[in-house]
């Protein structure tokens, strides 16, 4: 019979299952993404700040493009230089120079015009535009090959070129003034030889077609280019750049304004852009320190063009990183591989999965979770602590650099200083040897000799009362008249032999204008300026100065540019050098010339950056890069060395490589903890999951009825009192199928044969033992059934079965009536009551007369039977009833007659085969078992028999209650 008590303790699952799934939901789903969100958020930022800084480099380079190119005396220089280029490197110079000019001339009409020289000096008319003047042209080109020899060797470790030398060229060009331009100056023809943006022709004309010249003399070939100043005026060099930066960036487009900006751009803007641009124009000029202004849908960039120009760069905003786009896509592309994986999950439950879920699993994904979590913290933290440590590297690395260049910069002040004194000192040591004789001429021989090995002077003069120059001035000499240094000499000699034991702390007008103080008795390089010369300035005396015995004033001259790339150059290779950290850089720029201090594959991109901190004072670069490699560079235009500007750079892989050791530290951390982890599973698996297999093995022995199986587990672990108790279990297992055995033996066999009637029977107990029991016997060759249903399961109902039982071998042996049967069972269940015992027992008492058909029932509370006809139709159900047995109630043993006719059969069942539950909790219920007699139907009984079961087993879910069906038919 079925009963319907639960279980008093449920699981917190089952008894809170909303706040178990928001608890699962929050751990395993939300705490999660949280932590991957936040360490995405930190790499984001990472991507970010990058990608903002490769935004603006491109702008950069753009807009310095656009800057470079725009003014065309330098993109003139470009052209005819790449000319020259591509012609030296031509097997055929005289060919390739004929096609590039023509290609030249095609793109600018009427901007250039040659003359073009072979190697001999001849003139070569079919690629000359200018052929008449045979005998000038030869001329012009010796003149040029001579300036080219000289010009060619301009560097400063040579002595052979001077503005000295370069005069004996100007007599030369006397008579090619008239053929290369009246306002030629000699000392310009060496614009073109100059390096960088300082290259470009020179103006030796009037605004014309012939207004500059530009030259190059080879050993292979020469040529004479003559632009045209109108191409010199025109927009040809910026629309270069404009289409340069289009081909080469074509996500940047760059528009020129004249000053104050104007929505007038060149080229034309788009108009509805016209307004943003000049407003980040506005905000430019204002000294903005964004390095580009955002709109909502553009980023501009500007920079000036010289004075009157202004130039915006501008893009997409959408090149902009968007941390929402690229979340979406890592969510995207995190759905391509979960997405598959759900749905193979979700074929493995519907096919495969049994609804259990293993302990071994579920502590797999509670230790995945508790290792999980951590490391997904350590990540998240991790990449901030890396991005800082980065940054913390570069900022070390940039203020060491800055603390190096203001030591050589302070250096420079330090070596002036000792300049000073060594000169002083040797100047005095001539003094002392010499004395009033010093003035003669091999010792000025020996003591210029002196000066000008070891201090390099650019220019020597000394000069005694009457102002004349006593020793040769050097051939590289700033000077072109030396009236000025003279007549200072001669004023301040005069000054000081007037003023023999008079107040000395008079002033001179001329020294007093150039900031010189001649009474010091500290000697020093001083600064002046002469005319567009800064120059350092050194003076002594000779003869025997402290009596006042001045013969003769001595002055050293050095242009600033010149000696502070002087020592630079010296200090570098004394000091610097060999006392760098590794794989460090120094490097100078030299601003009037447009060099930089070395050999580099990257020299136009350094000397920018050089340029960038002459004009800025200070400069940090985070991120350089370069054909070597990545760089974080510094630089400064020096306090005192403030005509060149240093370079500090440092690649940037050296602090990857701290930065990547830091990573694998950090790997090797998260490796050791999951390690750690791991051999804690281990170590549990080992405490836990061990004696959780015992457990199975003894279940999967009770499986087997194997009851004698017992577990072995260690008695100090928690699991030994359950190790008891289940053993103590599988003891009471073994009673209890020695008493199923007993039980079993009880029951008569599944079917007999009667005369024409049949009998099939199946009986399957909800526990080991249960409580429905029915049996049958032959008298007087009439059928007798009984089935019963005791409350309850188990042992109770199994002995309250087996009392019937008894009762019904010791009424079979003297059996007379089937009410003296009922009446006998009913007494024996009832004495067990009065016993004190609550289980009562439903009965249904059947007997019939296989020839007639005739048969008799008594039903005490039990289920009531089935007819179902010779064609599979339910047709009858015998409604009779009473109270259970038990009851001490004989006069419900009123026995009633029904008919079974031929070809019908008669179903008995206990109430747990009717009341079994499906697979969506439905209860089978009476009518459903009608349903399904129906539908099981067969000719022959063992065949409905075994149907029935079938369908019953495919339709319940689980047993909860003993089942017994009989099928009794009349053929």
């Amino acid at each position: 019979m079925a009963m319907s008590d639960k279980s008093s303790f449920q699981g917190y699952f089952q008894r809170f299952p909303l706040v178990s799934w928001l608890g699962i939901l929050l751990c395993f789903v939300l705490f999660p993404a949280g932590l991957i969100n936040l360490g995405l958020d930190q790499l984001f930022r990472i991507r970010s700040a990058n990608n903002r800084q490769e935004i603006a480099g491109k702008m950069e380079h753009a807009l310095k493009t656009v800057e470079k190119f725009s003014d065309n005396e330098y993109f003139s220089h470009y052209l005819l230089l790449e000319i020259n280029r591509r012609a030296l490197a031509s097997r055929q110079p005289e060919k390739t120079f004929g096609t590039l000019k023509k290609q030249l001339q095609s793109r600018y009409p009427g901007a250039f015009t040659f003359v073009y020289w072979n190697a001999r000096g001849d003139l070569v008319k079919e690629v000359s535009d200018e052929t008449s003047f045979g005998y000038i042209i030869r001329k012009t080109y010796h003149f040029l090959k001579r300036a080219s020899e000289l010009l060619g060797k301009w560097e400063e470790n040579s002595d052979e070129v001077s503005l000295v030398t370069l005069g004996d060229v100007e007599k030369e060009a006397k008579i090619l003034r008239n053929f290369l331009g009246k306002l030629m100056v000699i000392y310009q023809l060496r614009y073109p030889w100059m390096s960088g943006q300082q290259g470009k022709p020179l103006q030796t004309s009037p605004p014309g077609p012939r207004s500059r010249i530009w030259y190059r003399i080879n050993d292979a070939f020469g040529f004479l280019c003559f632009i045209n100043d109108e191409f010199i005026q025109s927009s040809a060099g910026s629309e270069y750049a404009l289409n340069l930066v289009r081909r080469d960036m074509p996500d940047f487009k760059v528009h020129l304004t004249d000053y104050p900006a104007s929505e007038d751009f060149f080229p034309p803007a788009d108009a509805a852009l016209a307004p943003k641009l000049v407003q980040a124009l506005s905000r430019f000029e204002s000294m903005s320190v964004a390095d580009f202004e955002e709109f909502s849908d553009i980023l501009v960039g500007c920079m000036m063009v010289g004075q009157s120009q202004r130039a915006v760069c501008y893009c997409s905003s959408d090149l902009l990183f968007s941390e929402q786009r690229e979340r979406l896509h890592y969510f995207g592309s995190f759905a391509k591989v979960l997405l598959p994986l759900l749905f193979l999950l979700m074929v493995w439950y519907k096919t495969r999965w049994s609804g259990f879920v293993s302990i071994r699993l579920k502590l797999t994904v509670i230790f995945l979770y508790a290792g999980g979590i951590p490391l997904l913290i350590m990540g998240s933290i991790g990449l901030e602590y890396l991005e800082q440590k980065r940054q913390q590297l570069v900022y070390e690395a940039q203020t060491r650099g800055i603390n190096v260049l203001y030591g050589i910069d302070r250096n420079f002040k330090i070596f002036l200083e000792d300049h000073a004194t060594h000169l002083s000192e040797l100047i005095n040591g001539y003094n002392k040897r010499f004395g009033l004789e010093i003035l003669q001429s091999p010792t000025l021989k020996q003591l210029r000799a002196e000066l000008m090995g070891d201090y390099r002077p650019e220019s020597i003069q000394l000069y005694n009362h009457t102002g004349q120059n006593l020793v040769a001035d050097n051939r590289r000499t700033i000077f072109s008249d030396y009236t000025l240094a003279s007549q200072l000499a001669m004023e301040i000699l005069h000054s000081l032999s007037r003023s023999v034991g008079k107040d000395t702390g008079r002033s001179f007008i001329v020294t007093d204008q150039l900031g010189v103080n001649v009474v010091s008795k500290k000697k020093e390089i001083s600064f002046i300026g002469l005319g567009a010369h800064e120059l350092y300035f050194y003076f002594e005396f000779l003869g025997i100065p402290e009596k006042y015995q001045n013969l003769a004033m001595l002055q050293l001259y050095w242009r600033k540019e010149n000696l502070q790339r002087s020592f630079f150059e010296r200090f570098h290779a004394a000091n610097l050098a060999e006392n760098m950290s590794a794989g460090a850089e120094i490097i100078a720029y030299y601003p009037s010339d447009d060099l930089i201090s070395c050999e580099h594959t990257d020299r136009d991109n350094l000397k920018a950056l050089g340029q960038y901190a002459y004009n800025n004072q200070i400069i940090r670069k985070g991120n350089l890069s370069l054909s070597a490699g990545d760089y974080t560079a510094v630089g400064m235009r020096g306090l005192n060395m403030d005509q060149i500007s240093l370079l500090y750079m440092l690649p940037v892989r050296h602090m990857e490589e701290l930065i990547g050791k830091l990573g694998w530290q950090m790997a090797a951390v998260a490796g050791m903890f999951l390690l750690l982890t791991f051999m804690m599973f281990r170590y549990l698996a080992s405490h836990f999951l061990a004696p959780v297999g015992e457990i199975q093995n003894a279940i999967s022995s009770i499986g087997r009825r194997d009851f004698s199986y017992r577990l072995a587990i260690d008695s100090s672990l928690e699991f030994s009192e359950l190790s008891q108790t289940f053993n103590a279990t599988l003891e009471t297992f073994k009673d209890l199928e020695t008493a199923r055995i007993v039980q079993e033996s009880l029951f008569p066999p599944e079917e007999t044969n009667v005369g024409d009637i049949r009998l099939v029977a199946f009986s399957q107990p909800f526990s080991r033992i249960g409580g429905d029991y029915y049996d049958f016997f032959t008298v007087d060759n009439k059928l007798l059934v009984f089935i019963g249903d005791v409350s309850g399961h188990g042992i109770s109902a199994a002995l309250i079965m087996a009392m019937a039982k008894a009762t019904m071998i010791d009424e079979k042996a003297n059996f007379t009536d089937m009410r003296k049967l009922a009446d006998a069972i009913d007494q024996t269940v009832f004495l067990n009551r009065k016993s004190g015992t609550r289980e009562y027992m439903t009965g249904l008492f059947f007997m019939a007369e296989p020839e007639t058909g005739r048969c008799q029932l008594i039903n005490r509370g039990h289920c009531m039977p089935v007819i179902i006809d010779a064609a599979g139709q339910v047709s009858a159900l015998v409604k009779s009833g009473g109270l259970p047995l038990g009851y001490n109630s004989p006069e419900f043993n009123q026995p009633m007659t029904i008919q079974l006719n031929p070809g019908e059969t008669l179903c008995l069942h206990t109430d747990g085969f009717a009341e079994a539950s499906g697979k969506k909790r439905q209860v089978l219920g009476y009518q459903g078992l009608q349903q399904m007699l129906a539908t099981s139907w067969h000719v022959d009984v063992d065949r409905f028999l075994q149907t029935l079961l079938k369908n019953h087993n495919e339709w319940a879910e689980s047993q909860s209650d003993d089942q017994t069906v009989i099928l009794i038919k009349r053929s």
